[in-house]
């Protein structure tokens, strides 16, 4: 046994539960920056566009083919200030585990077909 080498472990326990999050729920930093991102851009201020309910859409992002349920851009048909945001149903979901009901940004939703008019 003279050739096996003892390891130590170079963290204390007491930095290790400094690490830990001291609240039920809280994260640290950086597992919520991603998150914070993502949901930052229904905030901003929606893009010239012409959607309207009802339309078939494609995004940028996920490549599916979904329905417009209900834009939250007009003040005055929704009870909130603009927001850059749309409820989708998915008719041609990207992936398998994709859920059908999805809020997604305006600026990245495109009419299906307009690609092709052109």
């Amino acid at each position: 046994m003279s050739g096996m080498r003892k390891t130590t472990n170079s963290r204390s326990t007491e930095d290790k539960k400094e690490e830990r999050p001291q609240k039920l729920g809280q994260t640290p930093h950086n597992y919520n920056v991603g998150f914070i991102d993502r949901v930052k851009a229904f905030f901003e201020i929606p893009p010239k566009h012409n959607l309207k309910v009802g339309d078939l859409v494609t995004c940028t992002c996920h490549g599916g083919v979904a329905i417009v349920i209900e834009l939250f851009d007009d003040p005055k048909k929704v009870e909130y200030p603009k927001m850059n945001m749309a409820k989708i149903w998915w008719i041609n979901r990207a992936y398998s585990t994709q859920a059908r009901s999805w809020m997604h940004t305006i600026g990245r939703l495109n009419k299906y077909g307009e690609q092709w008019a052109k």
